[in-house]
């Protein structure tokens, strides 16, 4: 399922559990990296980058499936997301909710 299918259907339950499902095969293949799906809003319909690859285009929407993700790949530790957070940590509001998802970073 793409991430354009999962945002459209907004069930964070459902992304985590396709984050789990994905980073279980990654690690199947020896593999503890995933660079998708990407969290740029989809904000030019014509797009052909990131119309299938994003969320959608409601940044509120976005960050919540976006952490819903990274939830479920830290489940099977096939690592992007802490990372990612580690690496933002500089901005506030990436602060807050990477303390709130993974604690102290």
């Amino acid at each position: 399922m793409s991430p354009e299918d999962l945002g459209k259907l907004d069930d964070e339950e459902l992304v985590e559990t396709q984050a789990v499902a994905l980073a279980r095969e990654l690690r199947s293949v020896g593999c503890n990296l995933d660079f998708a799906p990407m969290l740029d809003l989809h904000a030019h319909p014509d797009s052909p980058v990131t119309r299938v690859r994003s969320f959608g285009s409601e940044a509120e929407k976005v960050s919540r499936l976006g952490l819903a993700f990274a939830r479920g790949l830290a489940k099977r530790e096939s690592w992007r997301a802490r990372n990612i957070f580690q690496a933002m940590a500089t901005l506030p509001s990436i602060r807050i909710w990477a303390q709130r998802f993974f604690g102290a970073i």
